[in-house]
This record gives structure tokens, sequence and C-alpha cells, in this order.
């Protein structure tokens, strides 16, 4: 679209909402009491849980590089001893699981995309984003059953 049918397109089908919003502290709320944290994850555990429950199988290699190849629909992890920490290894673990939900079998997504360009930009921000939003679902769902 060029500039001018992107605003015309913006001014008929999106609508801006700004809100206020107040929110509080649950320490500042009276007779709420203090969230449990007794339960936690144990990284080791969820690493070995997202690689058994990756639809695309995951190889460690000896290589620093990481990637997911959607030829061979195979994600590929540099060997567990080359990590600084378990933390990275799993972030990037599920990095690449966030490449592999592109495959046409699961939501389809153009992931072949050449390096440099806005589709492969696009993709990036996918996985990065995913990356960042799965921990944050993952610990609400361990909330909800403490």
């Amino acid at each position: 679209l060029s500039k001018d049918e992107r605003k015309a397109y913006e001014e008929k089908n999106v609508a801006h909402i700004i809100t206020k919003t107040s929110v509080f502290n649950g320490s500042q709320i009276d007779g709420m009491p203090p969230l449990e944290t007794t339960r936690s994850v144990d990284i080791n555990e969820f690493q070995k849980t997202l690689i058994k429950n990756s639809q695309a199988p995951i190889e460690f290699i000896n290589t620093k590089e990481n990637f997911y190849s959607p030829g061979k629909d195979i994600i590929s992890i540099a060997n567990i001893n080359l990590w600084e920490s378990s933390e990275a290894l799993t972030s990037t673990i599920m990095h690449e699981i966030m490449h592999s939900t592109g495959y046409e079998s699961r939501l389809g997504r153009d992931i072949k995309n050449t390096f440099g360009t806005p589709n492969y930009a696009r993709e990036e921000l996918v996985a990065e984003m995913g990356t960042v939003l799965q921990p944050i679902q993952v610990f609400l769902i361990i909330i909800k059953h403490i």
C-alpha cells in the first residue's frame, strides 16, 4: 500500500483507544494476603520438557550456531557444554521453537526468508516476542496451580 492508501485504510478500519487505568501493588490493598511463592521452576526440568514436547526434533551439534531449518523441520542447538548458563540455553531453545511454529503443518507462516528482508525481520520479531511471552504464560500456569 502507498502511504496515502495506508492512511485511508487506517482512518476507516483502525480505532485508537486511550484509557487511563489505576493499578495497585498487592501490598497496598488492605486484607489481601501476600502472594505465596513457595513453588519455583527447575530450569533444567523446564528445558527437558521443552525438548521433549517440541514438534520439531531438537539436535545438539558441535558448533556455536543455533538455528531452525524449515526445509528439514529440525532445530539445531550448540552443545550444552558451550553455554554460559542454563537460562541462555533455554531462551535459545524457546527462540528456535518459536520459529518452528511457522512450519507449514503448524501455523504456516512464511519462514523461508532471506536475511535482511522485511519478512526475515518480521519472523525474528515473532520468535523474539514468543520467547519473551512464553515464560510469562508458564509463570501464570504455575501460579494457577499453587
